[in-house]
């Protein structure tokens, strides 16, 4: 038996209930037992326990959170989205069905929660988004093939050295890096100074123009100043110069591929601002991994910029993350996005697979 001046010390309650797995194991006299076992099935004897303040009385359980899954211990797994999607969450499994039916479940457990909390989920795999389609009656499904939809890659980015570093990483893939970014955003900043929207095959020629010596004569300050700074680069730097052509050559050379990169025909604010599940596949068997990277990358970075003006929190489901490149975007969304109202789950086989 124990006293009930020993239950209203809130150390030692804690003590003794974690020594104690089995609820059933617990003898107690004196105590109204059903508020007790409010307490003693939560996921963990400590669940309602908060530093410096009293167990909190009359608690349902899971009413700030939702069922997850099963323990080794045997009892519930509970996110609490108040708390948990507060924080990145990382989810690892080196079984990819695994991982795919615990997303599947935190997706519909998520939306089933609230079904106003914006989920969007980014599948450069395309399984995960194929199957949550088959659950879902109502959602918003946008596949390259089955739902096409088209994404101008270089429309309103969040920082134009963010977009030239994930065109780097997914189209030039050179060991020179570091000269070839340096011309694609200087060539992007070119762009931005002639359109709003600029394009893939603007970006083209501009760089081509300076390779042959045939951009115009009469210019202004500004434009004058990116040319002269691409001249120097060529001269320098041809080889890199020549990786970027061809890497942008190999886009417009693709009229289904450059079909779907040269306009934005959705409107990603609606998927923020009407809630619910959107999901976006672009399967990297289809399209090829650097291109599925590349949409997938430039989808985030979209989101991220969209989030950070709305002032709604979304969640975002980041399949293979392994595959979204640019190391500044990556280490941007995963530092600020919380702060601004993303919140994002990042999955993947293992941490090998993503450098520090």
């Amino acid at each position: 038996t124990v006293p009930i001046s020993f239950l209203k010390s809130k150390k030692l309650i804690a003590k003794y209930l974690v020594k104690r797995p089995k609820p059933s194991e617990h003898l107690i006299a004196r105590a109204n037992i059903d508020e007790l076992k409010k307490f003693l099935i939560s996921p963990s004897p400590i669940y309602y326990y908060q530093s410096n303040q009293p167990l909190r009385k009359n608690s349902t359980p899971y009413k700030k959170g939702f069922k997850i899954g099963v323990l080794e211990v045997g009892c519930d797994a509970i996110i609490d989205p108040f708390v948990d999607l507060r924080k990145n969450i990382q989810v690892l499994g080196g079984s990819y069905s695994t991982r795919l039916s615990f997303l599947k479940l935190f997706v519909h457990r998520l939306n089933q929660y609230d079904p106003d909390i914006p989920i969007i989920v980014i599948d450069p795999e395309g399984r995960l988004s194929e199957e949550l389609s088959r659950i879902f009656p109502r959602l918003h499904y946008y596949h390259l093939s089955k739902a096409p939809f088209g994404v101008n890659i270089l429309e309103d980015p969040l920082d134009t050295s963010i977009l030239a570093e994930i065109l780097t990483d997914t189209l030039i893939q050179s060991k020179e890096n570091k000269n070839v970014k340096t011309i694609l955003e200087t060539a992007l900043n070119l762009a931005y100074t002639k359109l709003k929207r600029p394009t893939v095959k603007l970006v083209y020629k501009i760089l081509d123009d300076i390779k042959s010596k045939s951009y115009p004569p009469y210019m202004d300050e500004d434009t004058r100043k990116y040319i002269e700074k691409l001249e120097y680069l060529y001269n320098k730097h041809q080889t890199s110069f020549t990786l970027v052509l061809k890497g942008l050559k190999k886009i417009i050379d693709n009229p289904d591929l450059y079909e779907m990169i040269k306009m934005t025909t959705i409107t990603f604010s609606d998927t923020i601002k009407n809630g619910g599940i959107t999901l976006f596949s672009i399967p990297a068997k289809d399209l090829g991994e650097d291109i599925a990277s590349l949409l997938s990358s430039i989808i985030l970075m979209k989101l991220f910029k969209l989030v950070n003006n709305s002032g709604k929190s979304v969640v975002v489901v980041c399949n293979e993350f392994q595959m979204f490149k640019g190391e500044q975007l990556i280490k941007t969304v995963l530092k600020q996005a919380k702060l601004s109202g993303l919140y994002i789950v990042l999955s993947h086989q293992n941490m090998n697979q993503i450098d520090q």
